[in-house]
């Protein structure tokens, strides 16, 4: 992304298709469910720096959750017990 012009609020900014999309979180422009971008168009940057920034301060916490869900799903999931049977031999 460049710089190309500024305004009196801010920056005209020139970036390629793909690297608008992976700003508003799509990995390229045709990916399933990325929106068609127009001129105009709206990028809340300052939201998704919120949204990252919360989530980076929260590091510790959201790791323990992770680890706590962890063990919760090992006790959820249906474990195959293996079921050893000794045949009996005739005697006779």
């Amino acid at each position: 992304m460049k710089i190309i012009g500024k305004t009196d609020r801010g920056f005209i900014l020139e970036g390629g298709e793909d690297e608008m999309f992976n700003l508003i979180g799509f990995f390229y422009s045709g990916e399933r469910g990325a929106p068609r971008l127009r001129v105009g168009d709206e990028i809340l940057v300052g939201k998704m720096y919120g949204q990252l920034y919360n989530l980076a301060n929260r590091k510790n916490t959201l790791s323990a959750m992770a680890k706590e869900l962890r063990g919760l799903a090992e006790l959820l999931e249906l474990k195959q017990p293996i079921i050893f049977v000794e045949e009996k031999k005739d005697e006779g």
